[in-house]
């Protein structure tokens, strides 16, 4: 009898343990994701917020092409909710401070860009019609109209120098540590499956074992397409591969452990 009455305490502290591990997420903090585009992020943000069971905000002006800047009344909502968010944001001195003010962590995913410039001309060329990419090149003055890959890629190899910069902004945040951020790979994503998402889950403190992982199918859906992670090596001439290897950083390829 005095055995019996034992394990049943005992099963009951589990039962308690295991429920305290498993409904503590609710008390924890939003998910940013900033990446470089055409890296796998929205497959990797829809898998976050169903796998946690949050809703996905947008915490950017909606009325700009690129969105950029994060708008505060957006962020308080993100933070109240403990949301998921994806955004294109530069390493401002606004945006850094509203971070901070809400104790933000952020994960910056990054992608070879040699593989972003395929990935993103495939993306663009897709939705050439589509007003935000139209107006984007019409400030650029150039009408897309006509506009084949090649067309594409040598735009994005043109513009590269910009995406480098805000590379190079959050790098520096990072290294700084200014605000808290986990810096993570499409390359990482490919390969490592699971343990890419045990990593952000850690990042967070979400105990990883009482997440029940959702697998999302890779489907156009997803902004996924037939592309590997080393496209660029037959989809790039070997001029354009050297014209873009110019304009990386020596640093990008031993920071992000890229080939050369």
């Amino acid at each position: 009898m005095k055995t019996r009455w034992i394990q049943t305490i005992i099963f009951f502290i589990f039962l308690c343990s295991a429920r305290a591990s498993f409904c503590s997420f609710e008390s924890h903090e939003p998910i940013l994701l900033i990446p470089l585009e055409k890296s796998a992020s929205v497959y990797i943000t829809k898998t976050l917020a169903s796998s946690l069971k949050r809703k996905i905000f947008i915490i950017s002006d909606e009325n700009v092409y690129p969105r950029q800047d994060i708008v505060e009344s957006r962020l308080k909502l993100l933070v109240k909710e403990k949301g998921v968010a994806r955004e294109h944001l530069k390493a401002s001195s606004h945006n850094l401070d509203l971070l901070k003010k809400y104790n933000i962590k952020v994960l910056f995913h990054v992608r070879d860009l040699r593989q972003h410039v395929i990935s993103l001309a495939h993306h663009q060329l897709d939705r050439k019609a589509y007003p935000d990419i139209v107006r984007l090149y019409q400030k650029r003055g150039c009408d897309i109209s006509s506009w084949t890959l090649q067309n594409f890629i040598e735009a994005i190899i043109t513009y590269l120098p910009e995406t480098v910069e805000i590379m190079k902004g959050w790098i520096k945040v990072h290294k700084e540590q200014k605000i808290p951020i986990l810096i993570t790979s499409y390359e990482d994503f490919s390969d490592a499956g699971a343990l890419f998402f045990d990593k952000i889950f850690h990042f967070y403190s979400i105990p990883p074992k009482a997440i029940s992982l959702c697998k999302l199918p890779k489907t156009s859906y997803y902004h996924f397409r037939k592309g590997t992670k080393n496209e660029w090596k037959t989809a790039l001439s070997i001029e354009q591969q050297k014209r873009i290897e110019k304009i990386i950083p020596d640093e990008f390829f031993d920071f992000f452990g890229w080939e050369k």
